[in-house]
């Protein structure tokens, strides 16, 4: 009896002093993208207590681009820049050594492609 007392004792301190397996930041909003160009896009999200995070993007599941908030916060918005319009991209948040998120069904935009070659009008009339 005395040795599964300090068993559990034991197994109870271990617990306690165990670094947390969630080694980042939680997201309070998942990222969504804002002003969507042709060149360019901002991404905005939100976490629990203010902190640096990246964005690494790039075509299809290469993640060779990124950007970053300058200071820690806790309502993050990175401009990417240098896109190529009408270009499906995939991101990921990286927050330290740890990715945060990564899924690129989920997260990912494609950028304007701008006016094509065809000629658009229209009338508006109003009173």
């Amino acid at each position: 009896m005395e040795t599964a007392r300090r068993l559990v004792i034991a197994l109870a301190v271990a617990l306690a002093v165990a670094p947390s397996a969630q080694a980042y930041t939680a997201l309070t909003r998942h990222p969504y993208p804002q002003s969507l160009g042709t060149d360019r896009v901002v991404l905005m999200w939100r976490t629990a207590t203010p902190v640096v995070q990246v964005v690494e993007y790039g075509v299809g599941s290469l993640y060779n681009q990124s950007a970053s908030d300058a200071l820690p916060t806790t309502d993050h918005e990175v401009l990417l820049t240098s896109l190529q319009p009408g270009t499906r991209y995939t991101y990921r948040i990286r927050e330290g050594l740890e990715i945060v998120l990564a899924e690129p069904s989920l997260y990912w935009f494609r950028t304007d492609a701008g006016k094509d070659d065809a000629d658009f009008s229209f009338f508006v009339c109003g009173d």
